[in-house]
């Protein structure tokens, strides 16, 4: 709740989590900053956006998937 006052247009992308950062990493990020900052990144072409994807999305309920996939890069793109 701090994170989303003090810095409401902040955004966080998932480039290099999964070279950096354990499998909890996104669950977290989305419990503290909420799904609607989240926005996929794959790291393509050095990572497999596929593998990417599936790890990011893990864990996750569907909502929550679905913002991250594509729907919060979509809303701020059109």
């Amino acid at each position: 709740p701090e994170v989303r006052a003090a810095v409401p247009n902040l955004l966080f992308d998932t480039a290099a989590t999964s070279l950096l950062y354990d499998s909890g990493t996104i669950a977290r990020l989305v419990a503290t900053a909420g799904a609607e900052r989240v926005l996929f990144a794959s790291d393509f072409p050095l990572r497999r956006p596929g593998a990417e994807l599936k790890r990011t999305l893990e864990g996750l309920d569907a909502g929550d998937a679905k913002a991250i996939a594509g729907e919060n890069a979509r809303r701020r793109l059109c």
